[in-house]
């Protein structure tokens, strides 16, 4: 996710930029945030929230927001690579509203989903300047109450680069452990996903692919 492992401290990403849906189309701005902090050198904690809208025409629109923990063990770093497993538990608020025909009620789908994923990532510094990432992670999301329930499971993937600010921060070093820009390329699919068409409340499968950029500091 962009998060610095380069020393023990609290840290945070906040970063936006476009992702699309094939099922609900482009969101030209889904926005992501998180914070973390060691409980000890090699194990962390963390919280977060991505949130993204989408009006697929004049007569559709989805929203979602998803707030999520993760826990994180570091195996295995050094000075220029960090081997990350990490558990996420996530809440997920959707809500669907689809317009039909003039004088009649519009369709609406809202729910909770809950999600949980177990990740696995890896991280290198190519030079004091440039670091790059990937990450894979079984995922499963869970609708228990409502009209629309079900179990989707699937899989969350993401790369990413990294480029070091702080040589371009007079009195860095005495600021922060590390500032970066970090560009995040987020791939998801899941295989039985909400959502909304003129007979009701559906699920069917989906995919996602995003791009956000934004600054990621450890303090």
């Amino acid at each position: 996710m962009g998060r610095s492992f380069d020393s023990a401290g609290i840290g945070m990403i906040m970063g936006a930029g476009p992702i699309y849906d094939s099922r609900h189309g482009l969101a030209p701005n889904q926005i992501i945030a998180q914070t973390w902090f060691h409980y000890y050198p090699t194990v962390l904690g963390g919280a977060g929230l991505d949130f993204s809208s989408r009006n697929p025409s004049r007569l559709q629109a989805f929203n979602q927001t998803r707030y999520n923990i993760t826990s994180t063990w570091i195996p295995k770093s050094s000075s220029i690579h960090a081997l990350e497993l990490s558990v996420m538990g996530s809440v997920n608020s959707v809500s669907s509203y689809l317009d039909t025909v003039k004088g009649a009620e519009p369709l609406t789908d809202n729910g909770i989903d809950f999600g949980l994923l177990a990740r696995i990532a890896y991280g290198r510094r190519l030079s004091q300047r440039f670091g790059w990432w990937a990450s894979a992670a079984p995922a499963l999301d869970f609708r228990p109450f409502g009209s629309n329930t079900g179990i989707s499971p699937g899989l969350d993937a993401e790369t990413g680069l990294t480029f070091n600010l702080r040589p371009f921060w007079h009195n860095a070093e005495n600021l922060s452990r590390s500032w970066d820009l970090f560009l995040r390329i987020p791939f998801q699919i899941r295989t039985a996903t909400p959502y909304l068409t003129h007979d009701g409340p559906r699920r069917g499968p989906a995919w996602t692919l995003g791009a956000q950029i934004g600054p990621s500091g450890l303090f």
